[in-house]
Order: structure tokens, then sequence, then C-alpha cells
């Protein structure tokens, strides 16, 4: 006598993203770019541990994560999808800075006959030093 039979399925974990790279920085968005893994893929999440609610879920291979902040250092976490979304495969990353904005009401304040004062306010976002140059 045989008993009932029990059917059991579910989805492999995907492998991870390949060639992930950045192909564009601003001040306040990053595009990034990456082939997709070996094997079945659904879509894809993109993480931002710095702030979660730039988390995406897509079915590309590229995208441009706005809203950021300029002069700040952001880390992207790229995973693929498969089964309805219920497998994630290993997180690729890959990191970098946003570009500085321009420094505000930039003005000379003082000119001799061997050098120049110059004055300004910050930028919006974040700077670690400022360059000047003269053309």
């Amino acid at each position: 006598m045989i008993g009932d039979s029990s059917q059991i399925s579910a989805y492999t974990r995907p492998d991870i993203v390949k060639d992930l790279a950045i192909v564009n920085v601003s001040t306040t968005s990053v595009s990034l770019s990456w082939l997709p893994p070996e094997g079945n893929t659904s879509s894809y999440i993109i993480e931002v541990p710095e702030n979660s609610s730039l988390n995406t879920n897509l079915s590309s291979t590229s995208v441009t994560i706005g809203n950021l902040i300029p002069g700040n250092y952001y880390t992207f976490l790229v995973s693929a999808l498969t089964g309805e979304n219920t497998a994630k495969g290993d997180s690729n990353i890959i990191s970098t800075y946003t570009r500085p904005d321009k420094v505000k009401a930039l003005i000379i304040v003082n000119v001799s006959t061997t050098s120049v004062s110059l004055s300004w306010l910050p930028p919006d976002g974040y700077a670690s030093s400022y360059m000047i140059e003269s053309p």
C-alpha cells in the first residue's frame, strides 16, 4: 500500500550581480549599472544603508538614485531577486561621494597689488575643504 505523496517547491537564491559600476555622479544623484547574474532573476533590489527610504526594486540593470545630499558618502548594495522576489542573492557593493555643491555668496573682500582676499558661504550639503583656482 502506497501512502499519499507530498510536494514542495522552492527557488534557489540567485547569484551575485556582475560588473557593478558607477556610471555618473552629480551633486544629488548617482547612476549605477551592472550585468545580470548567471541563472534566473526576476528583478533587483537597490539598498542604501545611509537612507533606507531610497531603497528601490526594479527590473532593469541600471538605475539613477536621486534626492542625495551634495558631498555626502553613499554605499549602494545591489542584489538579484527571483521567485516573486522571495529569494535574494548576495549583494554586490559599491560606494562613492556625491559631488559637492557650489559655494554661495562668493565675494572679493580686498584687493592689493599682490593679493586678493575672498569670502564665501559654505555650499548646501557637505564640503571637507575648498580649492581656489585662477584661470
